[in-house]
């Protein structure tokens, strides 16, 4: 029988030259894209370094200063192992690392999916390349939901533990870790890669007159809460303690993004 090679046409926003353009003046923005028959332009994020990975690149324009939520999703079927590189103004073809306003990578559990809020972005026009790691290409979505400049959070790290007000057993407490730093990770033996823990993380204080057993539940809230897949760790009972691995009591992530 003859062979049938078939050639996958270059998406038109597979270079520098031709970057698909998203305003986010109006709000959230999802496309549909592929890097099906694209060629490897971006290389600084994706994994392992050298090996062919094709990508395609958008231009991201912030009429302000904003927050920026970012979500990749490869389609049903698609072999994407999705990576997201987000340059400098006019610096889209430049796979230098100075140029690299960050890496967003899938975890290890969840390979079809990047998901990640930039708490503070001044307004400008931004390439965003899709890439994939191993080698993987495949059609996908992508969402870019702009919102309000997130601060730091007051709970952000361990310096800041002392002067918090303690938690009230039974009583609920709102936070946010979009703004906070990556300050510890819970060496629960999870795989590497994995759960969540290389990200944003914030420190509560909780006293004890007596020992009980204790529930912790963390809830995400509304759209970015979907890009947040929690990870909790309770820790040594004095402050010295709240960032040493061996004071760890306990420790959970969510099973899924959102849970």
């Amino acid at each position: 029988f003859p062979q049938l090679n078939v050639v996958e046409r270059a998406p038109a926003n597979d270079t520098c030259a031709a970057m698909q353009p998203i305003s986010l003046a109006a709000g959230a923005v999802t496309v549909s894209g592929t890097t099906l028959g694209a060629g490897d332009e971006a290389t600084s994020c994706q994994y392992p370094a050298g090996l062919f990975s094709p990508d395609v690149v958008y231009n991201v324009s912030l009429p302000t200063r904003q927050s920026l939520g970012i979500e990749v999703k490869a389609l049903a079927g698609s072999s994407l192992r999705p990576v997201v590189t987000l340059r400098a103004t006019g610096q889209c073809s430049d796979n230098t690392l100075s140029t690299e306003l960050f890496c967003g990578w899938n975890d290890s559990q969840f390979v079809d999916r990047v998901a990640l809020t930039l708490p503070d972005v001044p307004a400008g026009d931004y390439p965003l390349w899709v890439d994939g790691d191993v080698g993987s290409q495949g059609p996908f979505t992508l969402r870019l939901s702009p919102g309000p400049v997130i601060p730091p959070p007051p709970n952000d790290d361990c310096l800041s533990i002392a002067a918090l007000s303690s938690l009230t057993l039974g009583t609920a407490v709102t936070g946010d870790t979009r703004g906070a730093s990556t300050d510890g990770q819970g060496f629960c033996s999870f795989a590497s890669g994995a759960n969540g823990e290389a990200a944003p993380d914030v420190v509560y204080k909780l006293s004890l007159a007596v020992a009980k057993s204790l529930v912790v539940t963390v809830t995400p809230d509304q759209y970015d809460g979907q890009l947040f897949r929690p990870v909790v760790y309770v820790r040594g009972a004095t402050a010295s303690s709240c960032n040493e691995p061996s004071a760890l009591k306990g420790c959970v992530a969510a099973t899924t993004y959102g849970g």
